[in-house]
Parts: C-alpha cells; sequence; structure tokens
C-alpha cells in the first residue's frame, strides 16, 4: 500500500513539474513566436490566462487523461480562435494528446482524439486572425495525428512487454514445479534402494506416474 501511494506521489509530482515547465515556457516564448508572426493578435491577459489554464491542465493528465485533453482542448482552440500566434501552447496540446494515446485502449482515446480533431480544426477557416483556410488542414491535424499515433505505439510496446514478462515468470514457475517433481522422485528412488520400500503413488507430483513410482508399485505387486 505504501509503495502504491509513494509510486501515485510521484506520478503526481512529475506531471506537476511538467505542467509548470510548459506554464512558464509558454508565457515566455509566446511573445518571442508572436514577434515573428505578423497579423497575430498580441499577447494580452487573456492570451496567458489560456496559456496557463492549458498548462496546469496537465498536471491531473494521468489521473484524468480525458478531461485535461478536454480542457487543453477547449483553451487551444479558443487560443487560435481568438487569433493569437502560434506558439508553446501547441506543445502543451501535443503532451495531451499523446497521452490520451498512452493511457487508454485504441478505441477510445481515437474517439476522444477525433473529436478532438474536428475542434481544433474550426480555428483554420473561422480564426480572427489570418486563417489559412484549407491549406493549414494538414498542418493542424498533424498536431493531432503524430502524437496519438507515438502514443499507440508505445502503449502497444508496454503491453507486448508485460506479456513477455507474463510469460517468463510463468515459464520460470513450470521449471521449478518440474524441477521439484524430479527432486521428489530421485529421492524416492534412494528410498526405494536403501529400505526396499516406496511412497504411495501420492508422493509423486505428476498427474501420471512417473518411472520410479511405477517401478515401485511394479515391486509391491510382485511382493
Amino acid at each position: 500500500m505504501t509503495a502504491m501511494w509513494r509510486s501515485g506521489w510521484q506520478t503526481t509530482a512529475a506531471d506537476a513539474v511538467l505542467a509548470v515547465v510548459l506554464l512558464g515556457f509558454g508565457l515566455l516564448a509566446t511573445g518571442l513566436a508572436g514577434d515573428n508572426q505578423p497579423g497575430s493578435r498580441p499577447v494580452d491577459a487573456a492570451c496567458r490566462a489560456l496559456i496557463a489554464l492549458a498548462a496546469l491542465a496537465l498536471s491531473v493528465r494521468r489521473r484524468v487523461p480525458v478531461v485535461t485533453l478536454a480542457v487543453v482542448t477547449v483553451a487551444t482552440s479558443t487560443y487560435l480562435l481568438i487569433g493569437y500566434p502560434y506558439g508553446p501552447i501547441l506543445l502543451t496540446f501535443l503532451v495531451a494528446v499523446y497521452t490520451v494515446a498512452v493511457r487508454l485502449p485504441v478505441r477510445p482515446a481515437a474517439l476522444a482524439t477525433g473529436g478532438t480533431l474536428v475542434l481544433l480544426l474550426t480555428h483554420v477557416f473561422f480564426a480572427r486572425g489570418p486563417a489559412p483556410g484549407w491549406t493549414g488542414v494538414l498542418p493542424a491535424s498533424a498536431w493531432v495525428v503524430v502524437p496519438f499515433a507515438v502514443g499507440v505505439v508505445v502503449r502497444i510496446n508496454r503491453e507486448a512487454a508485460a506479456r513477455a514478462r507474463v510469460e517468463q515468470a510463468r515459464s520460470r514457475a513450470e521449471q521449478a514445479r518440474r524441477q521439484a517433481t524430479r527432486s521428489g522422485c530421485a529421492l524416492r528412488r534412494r528410498c526405494t534402494t536403501w529400505w526396499g520400500t516406496g511412497w504411495p503413488r501420492s508422493a509423486c507430483r505428476r498427474r501420471s506416474p512417473c518411472t520410479c513410482c511405477r517401478s515401485g508399485r511394479s515391486r509391491r505387486r510382485s511382493r
């Protein structure tokens, strides 16, 4: 119980650190990104609030990945619809999509991500700033498709590794059982050699009597 609590605390702390790092980076770098994007809306208090909302939502990304994705998607889509510059908030969005893909089974993750993609693409046609139109569909889609694909691959690899560990554990248990069976039969043979007596069939751990058990039973019958 203590180990589980410690692991949960460490996960929460790691997510909180990631959220703070992305928050600081977003607040510092968004203005620089806007300087290189003429026509975008200047950074103001509302812009900073949306960046903070998206970043801080990541602090619970592994507890409630779908809720985190929903909050980040709404914040990011609103940010882009208003016309703020493309910037670090998209990194926050990428992390949220990746988390859903790696934490959920493929089907529910795909459904959640599909809704996210539809909402994100609205800014391509309806942004208050210079809307990119159809030419922006592919780049905007990449911010959803790429992290989703990476997350799915990571999840599949983790599941394969977990199955391999379970199979190895079963193999080791089977080897130990066989070793114990061989040891028991060897001990019985020594007993038969020394005293001329044999163990009952139940002493052998195999479902069918082994060679030494059959030989001992034959001796008893001959007597």
